[in-house]
């Protein structure tokens, strides 16, 4: 028995020995892993062993090289963990010609890299797979971490197949960077953090091929480099749950070189100066599927049978022009637009979807001489245009076209020909041609909910020819009802050969199809210390079944009703007297409701009663395209300074008013302002209000 423990006491050291955790401190200064001196202990590591590099012992970047020649490393484990801000680098030399370079056989996670540590495999061997972890343990990149993969030889066995994928992976980075003209990638049933294809070894051209039939997922973002090819001949998934971005105008992302349907999810943002392509029989989709809206800026090109796929209810931003060349498909989220940053679809493009839920918000150029429909809307409001058929028509004719929630009567006047009663309080749509286009089409516009329309059968296009709304002779075609309104189209019986702003007209009176009630004015004049009265005005006449509510608040934020009545089919003008009037300053709204039963809410006015203040508010127009008009409330008569500020803080203008007591209506001189925020600052002696406006 005695001699038995006296055994294991003298075995115990030997296994510690073989089974130590080696710590570099680089005492040698060549940098090698062979050399003893390097390691604290002065002891290379073994099979046995568990490596360290990090800082403990030598502090600052420094790079390790493994062996050259066909020299094999075998440890236990291996964690790089710099100091921030240092790299370590782990370096495998192109000198290294063994198909085993490096393994590590620990169970669990045998490799980690973490942030700051650099794995590069530059193996120069004949074959095999040179990095490698055994099938019982993980390569883990934590986030901020590198492999680098600059070796034509193997990374799929026991290298990728092995990637940890936990918590803290999600932004490690696996970089393909391989010296030669084509290399097969690792992708069917992956899972990378970032990934990243790049050229520096290769000179600068290269092509990654992928495929397999089970989904690639990159946990953060995928990065295509100037000079590289990546072709997918995938008839999975190809999941991204980060940012692409590809770079360089000789880049190319072949998202379909078979005859697969397959699609590439991208949940980030979309950077891209090079060309989006696929060269297969296939129908590939780019499918927009985040959670947050997602920026699109693509300065190059999209060729060949693409589809993007909009399917991300947080919508999506145009960052740059974008023309596609096949096919818009609308799921769900909005597509912003601007006439610099404008959405173009080619000659022979279509456009499918497009509802409530998902449209383009903002205007869209279509090109060729097809029949289309502008999948156009603003808000939760689905306002689609068409054109079709006409004369003329070539592959190379350009429209553009965008929905307006504006009243046209304010933007352009109601001058009508042609037996026109009124038309639309509340939109219309631009329509034109290209200078060099002169196709005649047939117009189609869409008759929604909130067109408060209710006769279609009576409605029709109406176009502003520069003086006047004319009558475009038109067909209608009634598809259903949301309570007392019609929903449907009207199409022009006959092409329109010169292109404006087009609306909605109507031969019947306001009573019979109104679209819609239009308020025009409200105002509150304070009566006396206990009574104010509220009054408003509408463009037209509305039905017994509308109901007006005056509401009232503090503080602007919490309204209470003061007294509901109803609409009466011969009154323009209505009138509330309030004889609850409270104390300090009391903000008036009006609630409408239609009767569809849509509620809408008027601007705010307030009064001052028996207190001191001034009160700015109510900018009309707003956004404002001429000259503003603000509402100044004040407790007494006086004068009132003005200062007008645009965004940046600057002084634009100030200048003087006389006022009298309760509500006054100040002209702002902002027709000649640039476009942008401003903030208009009123004070009359000690009281100080101020408001914001937005000049179009």
């Amino acid at each position: 028995m005695k001699r038995s423990v006296l055994f294991i006491c003298f075995l115990l050291p030997v296994l510690l020995c073989n089974a130590a955790i080696i710590t570099w401190d680089g005492e040698a200064g060549d940098s090698q892993w062979n050399t003893a001196a390097n390691w604290v202990g002065d002891v290379v590591p073994g099979p046995a062993d568990d490596v360290v590099l990090d800082n403990s012992s030598l502090a600052g970047p420094y790079f390790v090289a493994l062996p050259a020649g066909a020299v094999s490393i075998t440890v236990n484990t291996l964690t790089i963990t710099p100091a921030a801000p240092a790299t370590i680098i782990l370096n495998l030399l192109i000198s290294n010609t063994s198909s085993t370079a490096f393994t590590a056989t620990g169970s669990g996670d045998a490799v980690i890299l973490n942030s700051g540590a650099v794995f590069l495999n530059a193996s120069g061997a004949g074959s095999g797979t040179p990095v490698q972890v055994t099938s019982a343990g993980f390569f883990r990149i934590n986030n901020g971490a590198i492999y680098v993969h600059n070796t034509p030889r193997g990374h799929t066995t026991n290298l990728v197949d092995r990637l940890s994928t936990v918590a803290g992976t999600e932004n490690g980075a696996f970089v393909f960077d391989i010296p030669a003209a084509s290399y097969t990638v690792s992708l069917s049933g992956r899972t990378y953090g970032s990934l990243l294809f790049l050229t520096s070894a290769s000179g600068g051209a290269i092509t990654y091929i992928g495929s397999g039939s089970n989904p690639l997922t990159v946990k953060s973002d995928l990065v295509i480099a100037q000079g590289a090819t990546v072709s997918i001949s995938m008839s999975a998934d190809f999941i991204v749950e980060g940012n692409y971005s590809q770079y360089g105008s000789n880049s190319t992302f072949n998202i379909q070189s078979s005859s697969n349907n397959n699609l590439v999810k991208i949940a980030g943002n979309i950077f891209c100066e090079g060309t989006i392509t696929e060269s297969g029989s296939g129908e590939p989709h780019i499918e927009l599927n985040g959670t947050a809206n997602q920026d699109i800026d693509i300065s190059g090109t999209m060729t060949n049978s693409v589809t993007l796929n909009m399917n991300n209810a947080a919508g999506a931003t145009l960052l740059n022009p974008l023309t596609l060349p096949y096919h818009l498909q609308l799921n769900n989220g909005k597509i912003t637009t601007t006439a610099t940053n404008l959405l173009t679809m080619s000659d022979g493009g279509q456009v499918t979807g497009g509802s409530t839920s998902s449209f383009v918000n903002g205007p869209m150029k279509k090109i060729g001489d097809d029949d289309f429909i502008f999948p156009l809307g603003t808000g939760s409001i689905y306002a689609p245009v068409g054109i079709s058929g006409g004369t003329g028509a070539t592959i190379t004719d350009e429209f553009t076209a965008e929905y307006i929630r504006a009243s046209p009567q304010s933007t352009f006047g109601t001058n009508y020909a042609g037996g026109i009663n009124h038309i639309s309080f509340v939109e219309y749509w631009t329509l034109d041609r290209g200078v060099a286009t002169t196709a005649s089409k047939n117009v189609l516009l869409d008759v929604h909910a909130t067109s408060f329309c209710k006769q279609v059968a009576n409605t029709f296009v109406s176009k502003w020819d520069g003086t006047q709304w004319t009558n475009e002779q038109s067909s209608a075609v009634l598809t259903g009802t949301t309570g007392a309104y019609e929903l449907g189209t009207v199409t022009t019986i006959a092409p329109i050969t010169s292109f404006s702003p087009f609306t909605l007209a109507t031969d019947q009176d306001f009573i019979t199809n109104p679209l819609p009630v239009h308020l025009t004015d409200l105002t509150v004049v304070k009566m006396n210390n206990h009574a104010a009265g509220i009054r408003w005005k509408l463009a037209t006449p509305c039905s017994g079944a509308v109901t007006f509510t005056v509401e009232r608040s503090a503080d602007r934020n919490n309204y209470s009703a003061v007294q509901t009545i109803t609409g009466n089919d011969t009154w323009l003008e209505y009138a509330v007297t309030d004889n609850q009037l409270p104390k300090g300053t009391s903000y008036y709204r009006l609630r409408t409701k239609d009767e569809a039963g849509k509620i809408t809410y008027s601007k705010i006015a307030a009064v001052i009663n028996d207190a001191e203040g001034l009160l700015l508010s109510a900018v009309l127009p707003n956004p404002v395209q001429g000259d503003a008009r603000v509402t100044v409330t004040a407790s007494k008569a006086g004068v009132v300074l003005l200062f007008l500020y645009d965004l940046s803080g600057k002084l634009v203008r100030q200048w003087r008013v006389p006022v009298s007591e309760g509500n006054n209506t100040v002209v702002v001189p902002s027709a000649m302002l640039s476009k942008g925020v401003y903030q208009l600052v009123g004070i009359q002696e000690n009281n100080r209000s101020s408001i914001r406006f937005v000049k179009q």
